[in-house]
C-alpha cells in the first residue's frame, strides 16, 4: 500500500470510530444529564465553558432541566466545597 492509501484507511477508521462513539456516548449523556451537569460544575477549568453562570445559561436555554430540579442539583453539586471549608475550620 502507498502512503496515501494508508492515510485514507486511517481516516475511514477514524470516522467509523467517531460514529460508534457518538452512538454510544450521546444516549448515555442524555440519560444521565443531571450527573453530567453536576460534573461540569465541579470540573477543574470549567471557566473555559463559561464557568457556573455560562453552564447555567446553557442548561436553561436547552430546557432539559426543570427549574426546581436544577436548583436542587446545584445545591447538591456545590455542597462539597463549603463542607471542606467547614471541616477545615473545625480542625483548627
Amino acid at each position: 500500500m502507498t502512503q496515501t492509501a494508508d492515510i485514507e484507511v486511517s481516516r475511514g477508521n477514524a470516522k467509523l470510530a467517531s460514529g460508534i462513539l457518538l452512538l454510544l456516548v450521546v444516549p448515555f449523556l442524555l440519560r444521565h444529564r443531571y450527573l453530567v451537569l453536576a460534573v461540569l460544575f465541579n470540573l477543574p477549568g470549567n471557566a473555559i465553558i463559561g464557568d457556573g453562570g455560562g453552564i447555567a445559561l446553557i442548561a436553561g436555554m436547552s430546557r432539559l432541566f426543570p427549574f426546581p430540579k436544577y436548583v436542587l442539583l446545584v445545591c447538591v453539586a456545590i455542597t462539597p466545597v463549603p463542607l471542606l471549608f467547614l471541616l477545615r475550620a473545625l480542625q483548627q
